[in-house]
């Protein structure tokens, strides 16, 4: 896929990050939104038979190439794809920006309840090196070392944000 091919088929809108269908296919109208989203929350669009991620085509459509890394989404919202809302970063960088897990009990990304100690643990991940940041008895003790630890090594602010 070329940036070329790409703008032959479809526009995009860099400010709201919709692609739209320049000429009618199969099902679809011209001027018709082209997506479907994933039970990820990303939005994916099928071209010629092949699957592509919207946000890196957002990217192929305004730089004339996919992205070199990864891309993140700045406000946490895998579907919005406005070029305002999309960077390229190292996978490290992008687990820095990571929402919140649905399975999270305290409610901040890298404290949880350590049951062996019967006390809250704080926990950071950094170049894929997991540190314990300490044992707390009081959950708001954690969650503040945990923040600490988020500011010292550079993580967004919308991380583990929902």
């Amino acid at each position: 896929m070329t940036q070329k091919q790409l703008h032959l088929e479809f526009t995009y809108n860099r400010d709201t990050g919709v692609f739209k269908r320049i000429i009618p296919w199969k099902i679809k109208k011209y001027g018709e939104s082209l997506k479907t989203t994933h039970h990820s929350g990303y939005i994916y669009m099928q071209i010629a038979g092949k699957k592509y991620a919207g946000h890196r085509l957002a990217w192929l459509s305004v730089y004339g190439h996919f992205p070199d890394g990864q891309i993140d989404h700045i406000d946490g919202n895998r579907s919005n794809n406005a070029l305002s809302n999309l960077r390229v970063v190292s996978n490290q960088v992008n687990q820095q920006n990571s929402s919140l897990r649905i399975d999270n009990s305290s409610g901040q990304v890298g404290v949880s309840w350590f049951k062996t100690r019967l006390t809250w643990r704080a926990v950071i991940n950094v170049s894929g090196k997991q540190t314990t940041l300490g044992y707390f008895k009081i959950l708001e003790e954690a969650i503040a070392a945990r923040k600490k630890a988020e500011t010292h090594y550079g993580f967004h602010a919308n991380h583990g944000k929902d």
